[in-house]
């Protein structure tokens, strides 16, 4: 897949602030290229903050971690298997598989963090409980794009956005607003289960751009209308000015969002570099994307999903 000729190079966003009434950030967060390029690797992680998830900001960590060291896996073996789309199933088959390994990965990792320094403090009689997850709770939500293979997970709240050149904005995880303040967690029994996969086709000719950000970023819009026009800003400014100006102002954006929410916000993102990274001669600098209240725009969704 990595020597398909229509296999985009990738640049990369990754911007992040602290929520405006917070002690400390626990969101986490990577964008990173893979395979020389042709490839990219995005994820964000929330944790939960609340007293009973008071060790949420390693959570979070390590959800990243967890999600970061599998997805690599994966992209070799994507490598491995060139860019022939008659062997995608095989590779979608371990995209499924997936979830299960990277809930695995952060068990682990929280038990022995909790064999060393239990959050409940050191055990003074009889046999020692097994590892408390409830501290460490996160969500998580991660991309890997490879060639014209686009794969999603989230566990939890957050967002998945496309923005092709021109035309509206897709979301291919969303699934209507949040009802109530309870949102799925790593550190629930067999997490893997409600850990959603997507994947599709990008398109050749409309140089589709991916973001991915934590809920703090889109509960400062006043609808979800408000969240996408953001989104499609965003795209239309990189179109326009090119990458480089877009993440001098990211943390700007991202500050004013976080004013509105009071909640960390994070953004990552990839877009391929060939279109998007320069922007034209000339190029004015970029203006706010928006007032974060008053912003509307439809969106689309497209691909497979379980």
């Amino acid at each position: 897949m990595t020597d398909a000729p229509d296999s985009p190079h990738w640049a990369l966003l990754h911007a992040a602030v602290k929520g405006s009434h917070k002690k400390y950030s626990q969101d986490s967060s990577t964008a990173r290229l893979v395979l020389g390029g042709a490839g990219a690797l995005l994820a964000v992680a929330d944790g939960h903050g609340s007293r009973a998830h008071h060790r949420s900001d390693l959570g979070s960590r390590w959800a990243v971690e967890a999600f970061t060291a599998c997805a690599l896996a994966l992209a070799e073996d994507v490598r491995r298997r060139g860019g022939d789309e008659a062997r995608w199933p095989a590779v979608l088959a371990a995209a499924r598989g997936l979830p299960q390994q990277i809930v695995h990965h952060w068990w682990t990792r929280m038990a022995l963090h909790e064999a060393n320094s239990p959050a409940g403090g050191a055990w003074t009689s009889g046999p020692p409980p097994g590892p408390d997850p409830i501290p460490y709770g996160s969500t998580l939500v991660g991309v890997l794009v490879v060639g014209r293979l686009l794969l999603c997970w989230q566990l939890g709240d957050g967002d998945v956005v496309l923005v092709d050149e021109t035309g509206e904005p897709s979301l291919p995880l969303y699934d209507g607003p949040e009802l109530g303040d309870e949102a799925d967690s790593l550190c629930q029994a067999e997490a893997w289960r409600q850990m959603r996969v997507h994947w599709q086709r990008l398109p050749v000719d409309r140089h589709t751009g991916v973001l991915v950000s934590t809920d703090g970023l889109s509960k400062s819009f006043a609808d979800h209308a408000g969240f996408v026009s953001f989104a499609a800003g965003l795209r239309d400014r990189a179109r326009d000015t090119g990458l480089d100006r877009i993440r001098d102002h990211l943390p700007d954006w991202l500050t004013q969002a976080a004013s509105y929410s009071g909640d960390d916000s994070t953004l990552v993102g990839a877009f391929p570099a060939a279109r998007y990274a320069l922007g034209p001669q000339g190029a004015t600098e970029p203006q706010p994307a928006a007032e974060q209240r008053h912003m509307a725009g439809p969106r689309g969704t497209e691909g497979t999903s379980t």
